[in-house]
């Protein structure tokens, strides 16, 4: 996830939501496999914290994704 939006494994995670374009961002997350496997209600809290900036860090989006998937990656 970290390459797929180019970030290097040892800063990305701490990289902040409110750093990126949010619509990039979104766009990003939606092609994204990962993200569409989610449950449609958590794909939509995870955009919705982007749009309102509370999405924390990118290690934070990546522990609330895995951390509610319905099925294993």
């Amino acid at each position: 996830f970290l390459n797929y939006l180019g970030l290097d494994q040892s800063k990305g995670l701490s990289q902040r939501l409110d750093s990126f374009d949010k619509d990039n961002l979104k766009q990003k997350l939606q092609g994204l496999g990962e993200f569409s496997v989610l449950p449609d209600h958590m794909q939509q809290e995870i955009l919705t914290k982007i749009d309102n900036n509370q999405g924390g860090t990118m290690g934070d989006l990546i522990r609330l994704m895995s951390s509610r998937r319905e099925t294993p990656l």
